[in-house]
């Protein structure tokens, strides 16, 4: 004899539910490119190489609003645009997950992120996740620098030298 099928009392759930794995498969990351975010065990010297982009600080440009940067436009952009593209704060990145989620969920249409900074590069919605897993890396990416310019400007000394090699 066969089971019974449970059927939601709340017809709502159950397209929450749908929309909901719809919204997490399309912002996950896709495996080709998740090749393209650092390891977290990457060695010092490695990362210093890694072309990672730059950071948006928001003090120092005006970001547009993430808000007005999802669009129901379709995306153009290539892997070489992306690497290049400057990575938006941490906090934009919040602004950009809240919107999505907001629009995703009010069935708007979004389909891309338009960059806060380079209007003609939409990019999928997996970008946010993308970014904010980057971000890390190049705040690292940028701290190491420092501290190598820093031992560059005094290696003369042979505690310096030794540091220099640690970080290798």
């Amino acid at each position: 004899m066969a089971e019974p099928i449970e059927i939601d009392a709340d017809p709502s759930t159950g397209i929450d539910a749908l929309l909901q794995a719809a919204f997490s498969n399309e912002t996950q990351i896709p495996k080709a490119v998740l090749g393209l975010i650092p390891s977290p065990s990457i060695a010092v010297s490695s990362l210093l190489k890694d072309p990672l982009p730059a950071l948006l600080y928001p003090s120092t440009i005006s970001l547009r609003p993430a808000e007005s940067c999802v669009k129901n436009l379709t995306v153009r952009w290539t892997v070489d645009e992306l690497l290049k593209a400057p990575i938006p704060s941490r906090t934009w990145l919040c602004d950009l997950e809240i919107t999505l989620k907001n629009k995703w969920h009010t069935r708007a249409g979004v389909t891309s992120v338009q960059h806060p900074t380079i209007s003609n590069l939409r990019l999928p919605l997996w970008v946010g996740n993308f970014w904010d897993s980057l971000v890390g890396a190049a705040e690292q990416k940028e701290e190491w620098g420092r501290t190598e310019r820093w031992l560059l400007d005094r290696i003369q000394d042979v505690e310096v030298y030794e540091a220099r090699e640690l970080m290798r």
